[in-house]
């Protein structure tokens, strides 16, 4: 998402746990200012939010657990509201609303709920699906065979995650307009066995 604000009229701050780190980094060159903090550490928190009009929020299930991210989630929007922060963008997932009955997914949704409830002044909650990058991972590619479960002509919604970027950079420049929206991004919709020969290529 930064990359697609770069040159815009925002100052960007990124919070990260590692500043040191070589991505770090390359943000800091790029005119980016960057502060550590940690999602569990509250006192962090406080101080990256310190004078900021608009917040990305994002969590990490996998890290955090099901029930860690849903409590850093909250946290860091009740933090943030009572910072006077001004725009509230949220990623969840696709499909968080319809009860789905997947942990992560249904986690999101109470952080969905949170986001709303705590008044914003503006939100936009953007629920991306499948990302596309997860198909190179090893629960999916090995060796040289793309493995699911799922069947042969069943047809998966996925999107990049720079395309996940561009569209939170837009919540951000065009706010009147997607002010309160609750917007689904997906990039493509695709079998397996489409998938694997864009893989092959």
């Amino acid at each position: 998402m930064l990359r697609h604000l770069l040159g815009s009229a925002f100052e960007l701050r990124a919070l990260t746990r590692t500043p040191d780190s070589k991505a770090a980094q390359a943000l800091t060159a790029q005119g980016i200012q960057v502060v550590k903090g940690d999602l569990d550490d509250v006192e962090s928190l406080n101080a990256a939010l310190k004078d900021v009009w608009g917040v990305f929020a994002v969590q990490n299930t996998w890290e955090a657990g099901v029930q860690g991210e849903e409590v850093q989630g909250k946290r860091f929007a009740r933090l943030a509201r009572e910072a006077g922060v001004q725009h509230f963008v949220y990623t969840s997932v696709g499909s968080a609303e319809r009860v789905t009955g997947v942990p992560h997914f249904d986690n999101k949704w109470r952080v969905e709920t949170e986001v709303r409830a705590l008044g914003f002044p503006s939100y936009v909650i953007l629920r991306p699906v499948f990302f596309m990058e997860n198909l190179s991972s090893p629960g999916f590619l090995n060796g040289d065979a793309l493995g699911t479960a799922m069947k042969p002509d069943t047809r998966l919604q996925m999107v990049a995650v720079d395309d996940i970027g561009r569209a939170a950079a837009r919540a951000f420049t065009d706010t009147a307009r997607l002010s309160g929206r609750e917007i689904e991004i997906a990039g493509d919709e695709v079998t397996m066995a489409q998938a694997a020969a864009a893989l092959s290529k």
